[in-house]
Formats: structure tokens, C-alpha cells, sequence
């Protein structure tokens, strides 16, 4: 998926927690809630992002240079582990250096996702995932799994994994309250319009099937979200 707009964007991105509250998630000795997590997870994936972008604006480049990587990797290990420097940061930059999610693509904000969940949590460890659905505007629909680990009282991104859904075998069975939440926390403002079931080809293109579709309005065009994989809809006249 073309990573140059994401690029671009993250110039004008500040971080999305305050600096005292990231602090203190950051250095949090306690149990970490799932409202906690995310938070965690999304201010060092967007401190990672800075770093990136940082490196743009030194240097007056519209694009990364794979070779800068090994420059910006005292800053990164702010946030990351050696580990995730080695593997998963690593696939970033390369990924970054050539627009293309060849390699594992940067997560977007737990924010944002739907069914948030810890997997595993330890007193030094903790996994947390969800799902992210394609928007239109996003790079796709995916599954993010994100490994932290704490290093000397700090938490840091130890990896990330992000996988396609396959196809609508993972029948994700959205209500409208998770969907209306995603939209209020992705900050779309729109109204319900109503709940339709369409007859529609599956991602093979061999079937035809019917899913169901939750309507919305906003800024008087219509917009529909899928609630088997959660993707966005803008064929007016599906939306009807």
C-alpha cells in the first residue's frame, strides 16, 4: 500500500498523549488496563513516527532514504527494544523507503481500531490487538498485534505483526454501538441513516453474498460500514 501520504501527514502530526500522561503510562509499575494499553502502544508508535519525520524535515526530503536509518537509531531506541531495531523498525524504514508495505506496515491507532484486547500481560511483558478496518482512505483492513516489553521501568514497542483479514471467514459480526464508537474516536461526525443487508460478490469474486451494512450520513453524503470485516462502503448506489 502506498506509505508517501502517511509520510507526508506525519510532518504535521503532534504526539496524541500529553507528555505527563505518556510519562506516566510510559513508566506505569502497576497492572495495565486495555483503555491503558492503547494508549501506551499508540503514543510510542507515534513517537516512532516523529522520529521518521524528524528526519524529513532535517534534511528537507519528501522521502525516507533507507541509508538514514542507522542515523536515527539512537532516538528510536527511546521507544523501541534491540530487538524491534533489528526486526520489525528495520521493516519499517524499509518500508517507508520505498512507499510500499513490502514489509510489516507501521499499525494505525488503537484509537481507532475495534476490539481492542490484551493477549498477554507479565509484569515486564505485555501483547495487545486489534483490528483495524479499510476506510478507503488506509492502507487496508488488518489484524495488529503489538509486543511491548519494559526496559529499566520503560515501556518500549518490542514488535508488531499486521496480517489481511481472510477474507470473510473471520466474521467479525460488528454491532452498530462498536461501530458508532469507532467513528466518534476516529472523530466522524455522522448520523445513523438505517441497516441494510446486500447481496454482494465476496472478496474471490466466485460468490455472491449477503452482508450486512450500517448507513451513515455526514456532511450530507452517505457512507456505509460492513459488519463482517468492518470495511467502509461509498457506492451511492449501494447506500441507498
Amino acid at each position: 500500500m502506498l506509505k508517501k501520504a502517511l509520510l507526508v501527514g506525519l510532518m504535521a502530526v503532534g504526539l496524541m498523549l500529553g507528555s505527563t500522561q505518556g510519562s506516566a503510562l510510559a513508566k506505569n509499575s502497576g497492572k495495565v488496563t486495555t483503555a491503558q494499553a492503547g494508549q501506551l502502544s499508540d503514543r510510542l508508535l507515534q513517537r516512532i513516527n516523529t522520529t521518521f519525520a524528524n528526519d524529513l524535515k532535517k534534511h528537507h526530503i519528501s522521502a525516507f532514504p533507507y541509508s538514514h536509518y542507522k542515523k536515527i537509531q539512537p532516538t528510536l531506541r527511546q521507544y523501541v527494544t534491540k530487538h524491534a531495531l533489528k526486526t520489525t523498525i528495520d521493516e519499517l524504514a524499509k518500508s517507508y523507503s520505498t512507499f510500499y508495505c513490502n514489509y510489516q506496515c507501521m499499525p494505525d491507532t488503537a484509537k481507532k481500531s475495534l476490539r481492542l484486547t490484551i493477549v498477554k500481560q507479565t509484569a515486564s511483558t505485555l501483547t495487545l490487538s486489534y483490528y483495524e478496518p479499510d476506510t478507503g482512505k488506509s492502507p487496508g483492513s488488518f489484524y495488529d498485534t503489538i509486543s511491548l516489553k519494559k526496559e529499566k521501568g520503560t515501556w518500549k514497542i518490542d514488535s508488531y505483526y499486521n496480517r489481511y483479514p481472510a477474507g470473510f471467514n473471520n466474521h467479525l459480526k460488528l454491532s452498530k454501538k462498536e461501530v458508532v464508537a469507532h467513528l466518534k474516536a476516529s472523530g466522524i461526525k455522522a448520523s445513523y441513516v438505517k441497516t441494510k443487508v446486500l447481496y454482494t460478490d465476496s472478496y474471490s469474486g466466485k460468490v455472491k453474498i449477503h452482508r450486512k451494512i450500517y448507513i451513515f450520513k455526514a456532511h450530507d453524503k452517505r457512507f456505509g460500514v460492513f459488519a463482517d470485516v468492518g470495511n467502509y462502503e461509498y457506492n451511492r448506489k449501494l447506500l441507498k
